[in-house]
């Protein structure tokens, strides 16, 4: 499992569901009077309520600013490794190292922007219990969740084609004894295209409730943004022609060497067919997106007359259809493409669409040969698992 896969689902604070920024207390600088080499932090590493030690194993994630943030892993009680990494760029390792808390440790990386080297001077603490709490309730104490379970990959808000979208619908922002944190939650949803069906970014913030007291009275709310996954589906499998075209395969002129070429108008196929010999020709189907070889085969003129390639979608209940019929030809220069026609199911009405999000593309397919009415499927659930993961991201203000 990848270092960014182990922050996004096994937590970086505990209790709390936290990727690429941690919530954590900060000293500020150290007194800029000193002339220092480089600069120099002081940070702190927040025990989990009601432990009176930090354990081996134990993980969290230290924003250290200027976008930059420390994943530290405790070895025990004093030491831990940590590395570090960009927030926009939470799998991107940028250095590494091992340090013991309260002691300095100088870190070592080549920003990400310019390019240069830069050298800063780190001090982990751990956080004192005894002391006076700003504020009665901590944020980093608290996790989001959807229908009681935290949000994650394999567990976010879904709704139908054409039904109105409720984002708070589920959601709650709870500590590890399931009290509510005193705040508001909100939700920005101008991404979500409800006509649509496909996986679309939703903002949540959330907002802490601050009383009128005198002694809270100069606190600043503690904030919380965190971007989630809503994944818009046919409420019955649907299937839809996206693409019909005709590829020509000249017997003189497409040799293996020169093979007839179409790419799929959304990018995500390639179809190859060259003439091998008598009626036999090669046929080979790729996954651009993967390089995955889906289809290698040797095909009979005679027999094969087409393709019908079914993309499936089992999240979305959905099956795009990929319709390649074949020419064979013997004589003259050929072309690669003879014709090509499109045919799709446009959403009924004229709701004003919002803005939509990147499609994510399946990482596997099902195909049909039309000829021969021959279709193994390949369903992937996977298909939608890297679009989601890179919704699921929080950070505090």
């Amino acid at each position: 499992m990848t270092n960014f896969k182990k922050r996004l689902i096994k937590g970086v604070v505990a209790s709390s569901f936290i990727l690429g920024v941690g919530f954590s207390s900060t000293s500020g600088l150290l007194s800029n009077n000193e002339v220092q080499a480089a600069p120099k932090n002081v940070h702190t590493i927040t025990k989990p309520n009601g432990v009176q030690r930090i354990d081996p194993g134990y993980t969290q994630v230290v924003h250290i600013g200027n976008g930059l943030s420390l994943s530290v892993t405790m070895t025990d009680e004093v030491n831990f490794t940590w590395e570090l990494f960009s927030d926009e760029e939470p799998e991107a390792v940028l250095a590494t190292g091992v340090a013991q808390l309260n002691a300095e440790f100088e870190i070592t990386y080549q920003d990400p922007v310019t390019g240069e080297e830069v050298t800063i001077v780190e001090t982990l603490v751990e956080n004192k219990p005894e002391e006076p709490q700003e504020s009665g309730q901590n944020i980093a104490d608290f996790s989001f969740m959807y229908n009681g379970k935290a949000v994650s990959e394999n567990n976010f808000a879904t709704s139908y084609v054409g039904e109105v979208f409720d984002p708070l619908k589920g959601i709650t922002f709870v500590d590890a004894s399931g009290k509510a944190f005193d705040g508001t939650i909100t939700a920005d949803v101008s991404q979500v295209d409800t006509t649509k069906i496909g996986v679309y970014p939703v903002k949540y913030t959330i907002t802490e409730n601050i009383t009128s007291d005198e002694q809270r009275a100069t606190i600043e709310p503690q904030v919380m943004e965190f971007q989630s996954a809503v994944a818009i589906i046919n409420a019955s499998m649907v299937e839809k022609i996206v693409e019909e075209t005709t590829l020509t395969i000249n017997k003189t002129t497409n040799t293996e060497a020169n093979k007839a070429t179409h790419t799929s108008k959304d990018g995500l196929l390639k179809f190859d067919v060259w003439y091998i010999s008598g009626t036999n020709y090669g046929l080979r189907v790729t996954n651009l997106e993967t390089g995955e070889v889906v289809q290698d085969e040797t095909i009979s003129s005679t027999i094969y007359k087409g393709l019908r390639f079914t993309v499936e979608m089992p999240l979305l209940n959905a099956k795009n259809v990929y319709m390649v019929n074949f020419n064979f030809t013997e004589g003259g220069t050929g072309s690669d493409v003879l014709s090509q026609t499109v045919s799709t199911d446009a959403p009924t009405g004229n709701p004003a669409p919002a803005k939509s999000a990147p499609a994510a593309k399946p990482t596997k397919l099902a195909q049909t040969n039309a000829g021969l009415g021959f279709m193994p499927a390949f369903s992937s659930f996977g298909l939608l698992g890297g679009s989601i993961a890179a919704f699921l991201r929080s950070r505090k203000k």
